[in-house]
Formats: structure tokens, C-alpha cells, sequence
């Protein structure tokens, strides 16, 4: 297997992975602002629609036990619907114009994606944004050229692990 790189000069995917980052930075700022008004200890938590997740510490335990579900198998426990948590994070998703559904990350087309790897073949993808420009990395076996007109700029691993130490 051999890995690829590329900038993405493709304006709709840049487009679309802008408002996906967008979107993540306002939902991630809600939810730390979320926990931290209402008191949750748990820096381990998630949501799914109008659902709050915890693993939570002993601490939320003893002060939420009785607004949280059973635990699941990844020992997350999420807040009843009904409770004051669940009707506070159903509201804030709300006020803040927050879709129940989460964005889904923006992916190159699949038709490019098998181009790289074969169909079925088990790969690895990572997406950088930097200054609203985006690169792609893929790992698989096939070489067949991706098409810059449909924009695709094939760059090398040393500028794409630059960009990506710009970042961190």
C-alpha cells in the first residue's frame, strides 16, 4: 500500500468541508458551554440528536443519577429526555440553530476514492483544513491518476506533513 496526497482545489468540496468545520467548532463550543453550565464533571461525553451522552464520574452519578439511562456498552450513560439536562440540551440545540442531525464530514467523491484503493479494500483517509485550503491523504494500492480538472493536486508527503505540523 502506498499513501497519496493532494490538495483539494475543488471549490464545492471546499465549500462543503468549510461549513462542516464551521458547524464543528459552533456544536463544540455549545457542548463545553452546555457542561460547564450544568455542572457536569465528565470531560467524556457526546450526543447524538436531541440525546446528551456521559461516562460519567462519581460526581455526575451522585447528582444525575436519576436523569440518566442505564449505561450502554461503551459505559456512556445518556440523560433522559424528560429530565431537566435532556429539556436543557434539546432547547440550547434549539436557540442555537443547531439541525438534531449531526453534519457528516464531507468526503472526495467515491468514484476518486477507487481510484486509489480497490473497491473493498481497507484504507485510511485524513483531511487537513488550513487557512480554508484543504489536503487529502489516502493510503491503497492502486496508482491510476486522479483528474486535477476535478480537483485534484496530487503534492508531495513532505508539503502535506508540513501543513499538517503548521497546524498543530
Amino acid at each position: 500500500m502506498s499513501e497519496r496526497f493532494f490538495d483539494i482545489t475543488d471549490s464545492d468540496f471546499g465549500k462543503q468541508m468549510k461549513e462542516y468545520y464551521d458547524y464543528f467548532d459552533k456544536v463544540n463550543k455549545l457542548v463545553w458551554e452546555f457542561v460547564e453550565e450544568a455542572g457536569i464533571e465528565t470531560r467524556n461525553c457526546s450526543w447524538l440528536g436531541d440525546v446528551f451522552f456521559i461516562n460519567p464520574t462519581d460526581k455526575d452519578l451522585s447528582s444525575f443519577e436519576s436523569q440518566l439511562k442505564k449505561e450502554n456498552d461503551r459505559g456512556n450513560r445518556a440523560f433522559k429526555l424528560n429530565s431537566v439536562i435532556g429539556k436543557t440540551w434539546k432547547n440550547k440545540l434549539k436557540e442555537n440553530d443547531i439541525n438534531k442531525e449531526r453534519m457528516t464530514r464531507p468526503q472526495p467523491q467515491m468514484f476518486d476514492i477507487w481510484k486509489v484503493c480497490k473497491y473493498g479494500e481497507d484504507h485510511h483517509s485524513s483531511t487537513l483544513n488550513y487557512e480554508d485550503r484543504f489536503y487529502w491523504s489516502i493510503t491503497g494500492t492502486n496508482d491510476e491518476k486522479l483528474d486535477e480538472s476535478k480537483g485534484y493536486l496530487e503534492i508531495l508527503g513532505s508539503e502535506f506533513h508540513r501543513i499538517n505540523e503548521l497546524i498543530d
